[in-house]
């Protein structure tokens, strides 16, 4: 009997349906292997899919996490050079350096696109608040306040930039349109319901829309995995009001535990891969229980557990990069 012909099983585990009844292309687990449109290959461990830190020699030093671009016209990605204790912004496509800081040692950067500029915002004090990109040349960024010390994971919401305060439960924003000047900041310590050892992780904004009206949504994102949603024109408008709460399960880093995706953001926290416009739409417990989530929902449990325990991190966020475990003896994963 000839063999029948089955694709490879790219769609993954799905833990909603009972494995007696899973059908092609969807798997019960691929402990070892790795899965495409074209076929399987053997897992080592993460290799096909790790890598945020990326050296090209023993004094430079590249996170890719801070990739970053320009209208999506040039891309950048900020390095610090040991050798000559400097930060640089390397542009990509012509691999040169686009801006250079005098030697002031190590400095974080976290990008944030406002107003046709780019900027790269930095809590550390010798560069802090950071530097601006227009499109020709790299300037300091303009911003001011009283204790103003920004980090990444802000965003725009109606023509203004709201940007986190770095180690805290507060955010700034802009005047409309603004470039630089005078912020005004606002701190949230007082309405999420515990704001001790919490710090603001992301700012993100959900549009609604239907047949009459369209809904503008701003969502305060915290490491606790507590979410704050506001209506309204900008926070000292008479419109501004809090018109939800959510809870999930705690994120598992700073600034890369959100991302957007097809109009809305997915976060990643202990309580699986969850939407915020089903959080909004449909609470904290439904969206942990919905189509993005369900597949992996048992798997992604297990493994966070796992991560917690090995990496002795009970709660708050999972310090370093897990690349997977691969028994070398064995030939297999654990």
């Amino acid at each position: 009997m000839d063999p029948i012909p089955v694709p490879a099983p790219y769609g993954g585990l799905n833990d909603s349906i009972p494995k007696i009844a899973l059908r092609s292309p969807e798997c019960e687990s691929l402990f070892n292997f790795n899965s495409t449109k074209e076929g399987i290959s053997l897992r080592k461990g993460d290799s096909l899919y790790n890598g945020t830190r990326y050296s090209p020699g023993t004094s430079v030093n590249i996170n890719l996490a801070t990739f970053c671009k320009y209208n999506d016209r040039l891309a950048f990605v900020p390095y610090y050079d040991s050798g000559t204790n400097q930060n640089h912004i390397l542009e990509i496509d012509s691999y040169t350096i686009s801006y250079s800081t005098a030697a002031i040692g190590f400095a974080n950067f976290y990008p944030q696109n406002f107003n046709n500029y780019l900027f790269l915002f930095s809590p550390d004090v010798a560069i802090t608040p950071g530097i601006k990109f227009d499109g020709a040349a790299w300037t300091t960024i303009g911003y001011t306040g009283t204790g103003f010390l920004p980090i990444g994971g802000g965003n725009v919401f109606r023509s203004r930039n709201y940007i986190i305060q770095s180690n805290s439960n507060s955010y700034w924003y802009s005047r409309i349109n603004a470039i630089d000047g005078a912020l005004t900041k606002v701190d949230l310590a007082g309405i999420i319901e515990s704001s001790s050892g919490t710090e603001l992780s992301a700012i993100s904004a959900l549009t609604l829309s239907d047949q009459v009206t369209t809904t503008f949504i701003q969502c305060f994102i915290f490491s606790n995995g507590e979410i704050l949603f506001y209506t309204g024109t900008y926070p000292d408008s008479d419109d501004w009001k809090l018109v939800g709460r959510a809870r999930i399960g705690n994120l598992l880093s700073p600034r890369s535990s959100t991302f957007s995706y097809q109009g809305d953001t997915i976060i990643l926290s202990d309580s699986g891969i969850i939407s915020l416009r089903d959080l909004f739409l449909k609470g904290s417990e439904q969206a942990v229980s919905l189509s993005i989530n369900s597949k992996v929902q048992k798997e992604w449990t297990t493994i966070i557990k796992a991560i917690r325990y090995y990496s002795h991190s009970p709660s708050g966020y999972i310090e370093g990069n897990v690349k997977g475990v691969w028994d070398c003896r064995r030939r297999r994963r654990p």
